[in-house]
């Protein structure tokens, strides 16, 4: 009698070389599973085989030209063939590329469900695991979050396989190591570790392994997940895990020393550590002359800035340090918010919340209402308000502005509609002074963060010479290129 106890809805059953028992297993296992096809066959030496896989994840070809023809005979020679063991099998009979035994019948399922075929033969204690992995996909994407002018076009699917041969193609090396495992014990979700030996430190390495295999939970479908579940911190709001669309990009941070995590299912990938500097830094930095790269990088860190402290700003100003804007300005700010009965920091509060509401209106509308919805939500919306008295002209145009700049940096958006608020707090409650507070937290907090063991502040706080060669200011494109690990 075979064994067949559940746990936790878990299977603990085995392979056995009495092929009927093997298939009891599979038709209590699938049960009420039409996807899951089970074809049995009989060759013509009267040998029995089960062959099993998912429709919809496979290829049909594959199987019938290189798993099902050869056992019905059709590839046997003149003095027929007798397999006396699984490395038979593998080695003189199946045309398939990628064949591995199996002796436990949970991974052999978890290998069917995930795309492979399964092959039961009588006699045999072992399974066939072989690789057909067939399903649609909508090819190599354009990127939607990270455009570029210059630089490669192409971005990271859906498809694991797909994605670490999108790297392949980037670094052709064998000390480019791949390292996949099964995580979500519903999902059984592939999960690839990438990292380029010789460039990464092995304690980077090890730590990033550790926390995959210590993640439990019942499912894992997107790489956001693996995310919040291996970071140092999970209560800030910055990210110190970094997430990409591009090959090129991750390729460049795996020479750096960085190490990347592939979810199958998402085109995002993730790079570890990440550090505050990678905020204002993009591709197209180094595909460009140093000279124009810096002036746009010290523009974003500009950008930064304003975003998060001009609503504050404006708000400490105009309620508790009037004195300190030019006469001209406040006469035409107060000329502006004649009959606006609310307070500044209302005003501001309401347009940043209508800005987030906007914005997130745009994200999840379809593309072809989405510029209807922009147009009639910042013209027609922001000019009624304005000739109604329901809102002060200065505090629109702050918000337009906060917009543009907050755009300019959209890599830190999440963090950024946090801060921004923080700040506004502050300055309502306690003007200037509550911003300085309030920059000062946001400091102390960000050299207080880690990325895996690595200050979040590198190479600023502490100071490391080697590292501001590519930080806030970056080098020559020749000493760029050169360099290779972390720091």
């Amino acid at each position: 009698m075979f064994r067949n106890s559940r746990n936790d809805g878990e299977i603990t059953k085995t392979i056995h070389k009495n092929i009927e028992k093997n298939y009891q297993q599979l038709m209590e296992t699938f049960e009420n599973c039409f996807d899951i096809v089970k074809r049995r066959l009989t060759n013509i030496e009267g040998r029995k085989v089960i062959v099993t896989f998912s429709d919809g994840l496979v290829t049909k070809d594959s199987i019938a030209e290189n798993v099902i023809r050869p056992f019905l005979g059709f590839s046997f020679d003149k003095e027929g063939f007798s397999p006396r063991n699984l490395e038979d099998l593998k080695e003189k009979l199946l045309t398939a590329v990628d064949i591995k035994p199996e002796a436990d019948f949970q991974k052999a399922v978890t290998k069917c469900l995930s795309g492979d075929t399964v092959v039961f033969v009588d006699g045999y204690d072992q399974a066939l695991i072989i690789q057909t992995r067939g399903w649609p996909n909508r090819g190599i994407p354009k990127p939607d979050t990270q455009q570029a002018v210059r630089g490669p076009k192409e971005g990271f699917t859906e498809t694991l396989l797909f994605n670490v041969a999108l790297l392949r193609r980037k670094i052709r090396s064998p000390k480019l190591k791949t390292e996949i495992l099964q995580k979500g014990n519903l999902t059984q979700t592939d999960i690839c570790m990438v990292y380029l030996e010789g460039a990464v430190q092995e304690e980077l390495v090890e730590k990033v392994r550790k926390r995959l295999q210590d993640i439990d939970v019942e499912y894992i479908l997107e790489s956001g997940h693996i995310e919040q579940l291996i970071e140092d911190n999970p209560r800030t709001v910055f990210s110190t895990i970094g997430n990409n669309e591009k090959p090129d990009i991750v390729a460049a941070k795996l020479i750096k020393g960085r190490v990347a995590v592939i979810v199958d299912g998402t085109p995002f990938v993730l790079t570890i550590p990440m550090l505050f500097t990678e905020t204002f830094q993009v591709v197209e930095d180094y595909y460009t002359r140093p000279y124009y790269a810096n002036f746009l990088r010290i523009l974003r860190v500009i950008a930064y800035v304003l975003t998060i402290m001009l609503p504050g700003i404006y708000v400490a100003l105009v309620t508790y340090h009037q004195e300190m804007i030019p006469d001209q300005l406040l006469e035409t700010l107060i000329r502006a918010s004649e009959g606006v009965p609310m307070q500044p920091a209302v005003e501001m509060f309401i347009m940043l919340l209508l800005y987030e509401l906007l914005r997130e209106s745009l994200l999840r509308l379809p593309a072809s209402l989405g510029s209807t919805v922009g147009i009639v939500g910042v013209l027609i919306i922001g000019e009624a308000a304005v000739g109604a008295n329901l809102i002060g002209a200065p505090s629109v145009v702050i918000a337009a502005m906060t917009f543009i700049t907050s755009a300019v940096v959209n890599s830190a958006i999440d963090s950024i509609a946090i801060l921004r608020i923080l700040l506004l707090v502050l300055a309502a409650a306690f003007g200037v002074y509550g911003i300085l507070i309030g920059l000062f937290m946001i400091l102390a907090h960000l050299c207080t963060l880690r990325s895996f063991g690595y200050p979040y502040m590198l190479p600023l706080a502490p100071i490391r010479w080697k590292g501001l060669k590519d930080s806030v200011i970056r080098t020559s494109t020749k000493q760029i290129l050169k360099r290779k690990g972390l720091l």
